[in-house]
């Protein structure tokens, strides 16, 4: 998908969260943005196969937590996706357990937010989804997801906590879509690297 098929076809988002007030709250924001558009929204984890089967989204908001069958579940389902028919996910929890975030990325996640957060964090994740093109058909390049790490430290700085999280979450992104896995040897030290120039 190119930038000019970008703002001319909205980008199209599946919502699938277990609080009602949380999802809610991404439906509304879905709807105000001229560049989204909300196909569908759940709470049960059940329903999420079907909908991603029927209503082909370009990306699904996925929150660990869903009656049912939880985000996890929902995600090994989804990965397991033929391409073409594989949604970008932007997986949402409050478990910041290393080894269960690494699971997270090993199953197909594009992008790991961390509760609690704001909901703007959430938008901004999406809106670099549909800024950039993301979807079940086009993957970014390496290139794209240099841009992107570049984006985020320069914009968004890289003074704080918060910010130098964001970029190890798509540096963890970049190196998982090259090729790597996050259980080879040395890939702890690439991201240590990245947080020590970050920090500097």
């Amino acid at each position: 998908m190119h930038s000019s098929e970008a703002s001319a076809k909205p980008y199209r988002i599946l919502v699938a969260a277990g609080d009602e007030e949380e999802r809610k709250s991404y439906e509304r924001f879905i709807h105000e943005a001229k560049d989204m558009e909300l196909v569908s929204s759940t709470g049960n984890g059940n329903e999420v196969p079907d909908l991603v089967l029927k209503l082909v989204p370009d990306a699904v908001l996925l929150d660990m937590k869903l009656y049912g069958m939880d985000g996890l579940g929902c995600l090994e389902y989804i990965n397991c996706l033929q391409p073409g028919k594989k949604p970008a996910v932007l997986f949402i929890s409050d478990t910041a357990d290393e080894s269960f975030t690494a699971r997270v990325f090993e199953m197909g996640a594009s992008f790991f937010v961390l509760k609690p957060c704001d909901l703007s964090q959430i938008e901004e994740r999406l809106r670099q989804f549909c800024l950039t093109g993301i979807s079940r058909d086009r993957p970014l390049d390496i290139k794209e997801q240099g841009a992107l790490l570049a984006r985020y430290t320069v914009t968004r700085g890289a003074k704080n906590r918060g910010s130098i999280g964001r970029c190890l979450t798509v540096a963890s992104w970049m190196l998982k879509n090259i090729g790597f896995s996050l259980h080879m040897p040395g890939f702890a030290f690439i991201l240590e690297a990245v947080r020590c120039y970050l920090e500097s």
